[in-house]
């Protein structure tokens, strides 16, 4: 290994889009640094790592990636602001790792806080991945409690004013106040905030919000804006099923079909459990719409890497409907159980009858037995031999 194949290899991975063949040459390029005994290089090329494994859904790569970086003693090699902004992401998506426990979570949390404190930084950003982590956990209390502490934080902080902002609306769309999320939308909304993401994201969460308040006019204009920017943006797959949920609600089973087809292989190579589950649901209650609507079997291509794909290409919506929501399920009884509650299946459920047009389950009080996935009681059983004959409450 020499310099000369460390840099053939760098301006071939700077070549190519984000996405997990780029996560392996960088890895490679690692290698190499790391042999050619160039740290300050293996450093830097770590940090960029990070970012792409995170944006092609190869977290499990960037959680190493920034072991290593956090353990370098050498302070020479990096910026302290972007290291600490990486670690600030990566504890912010460990709850969606189910394998993760809470203490080893909250062991990164704190871990974080300390290296804010001795860096001089504002507590804001600790506050905030402590908030999302109670949001994420259902945690209510404690989510109230640190947004508090976030909103009230003073000095320097991470992240620049437009992330605070993106921020903002999340919380009004999951306190499920409309007229504060349109209005911290304003700036995206008239195109002074157009930086990375903040679109994408944003229209969803909106159209997330007009679907709590049967606002289906509104929902379509944000699908309008949205999704074309959106669509080959692999970060915003969490964002995506947003516009799924949307498609779903107003019954365009062609569009969904389509922007299904289109995310499906993209799901397969996320690593991160709950975003996959939560794509997975609602592509389950996508095709629960679709056998409403036209029951009989109907062409779909899946790549063969999906468990359910047939050689045919052929499917009953009934089956699809079933085969995703137990995939879904199972891995919400899985953050169930680590979490001790039912937030998760909940969560699921909920979106659910946003997607179709129900109304919002109860919150449960005890966690649902270990045989049950969210919308199983309301959802139709399918007796051996026969085609299933119901229907779906009438959208509002």
């Amino acid at each position: 290994m020499s310099r000369e194949m460390l840099d053939k290899l760098l301006k071939q991975a700077n070549e190519l889009e984000d996405s997990p063949a780029k996560v392996e040459i960088l890895e490679e390029c690692v290698r190499t640094a790391d042999v050619i005994g160039d740290s300050r290089e293996s450093f830097g090329i770590r940090l960029q790592l990070i970012s792409t494994a995170c944006i092609s859904g190869q977290d499990e790569r960037a959680f190493i990636a920034i072991s290593w970086c956090l353990h370098d003693d050498d302070k020479s090699h990096y910026n302290n602001q972007e290291l600490l902004q990486n670690y600030g992401y990566i504890i912010d998506i460990s709850p969606e790792f189910y394998k993760l426990s809470l203490s080893q979570i909250r062991q990164l949390q704190e871990d974080f806080r300390i290296r804010l404190e001795s860096s001089n930084f504002s507590l804001r950003e600790y506050y905030r991945i402590r908030a999302d982590y109670a949001n994420k956990l259902g945690f209510t209390d404690e989510r109230k409690r640190f947004l508090v502490l976030w909103r009230a934080a003073k000095g320097v902080g991470l992240f620049e004013k437009e992330v605070l902002q993106c921020l903002s609306i999340t919380d009004a769309v999951i306190d499920g106040d409309y007229s504060n999320a349109l209005s911290l939308a304003r700036p995206v909304l008239t195109g002074k905030m157009t930086d990375w993401g903040f679109r994408e994201h944003t229209y969803a969460e909106l159209i997330n919000v007009s679907l709590q308040h049967g606002d289906l006019q509104r929902a379509e204009s944000f699908y309008a804006l949205g999704y074309p920017l959106a669509v080959k943006q692999t970060i915003f797959l969490t964002s995506i099923r947003w516009y799924l949920a949307f498609l779903t609600r107003i019954a365009d089973i062609a569009r969904g079909q389509r922007l299904v087809e289109r995310h499906i292989p993209v799901i397969l190579q996320r690593i991160s459990p709950l975003q996959r589950m939560k794509f997975l649901s609602v592509t389950a209650s996508f095709f629960e719409r679709v056998h409403e609507l036209a029951p009989q079997s109907r062409k779909v291509r899946f790549p063969v890497t999906l468990s359910v794909h047939s050689i045919e290409g052929r499917y009953d919506p009934f089956e699809l409907t079933s085969w995703f929501r137990e995939r879904a399920g199972d891995l919400a009884r899985e953050f169930d159980n680590r979490n001790g509650n039912a937030h998760v299946s909940w969560e699921l459920a909920k979106e659910r009858a946003l997607s179709l047009g129900l109304p919002i389950p109860e919150y449960p009080n005890e966690p649902p037995p270990a045989d049950e996935f969210p919308g199983q009681h309301d959802a139709p059983k399918k007796p051996s031999g026969t085609r299933p004959k119901w229907k779906l409450e009438k959208l509002p």
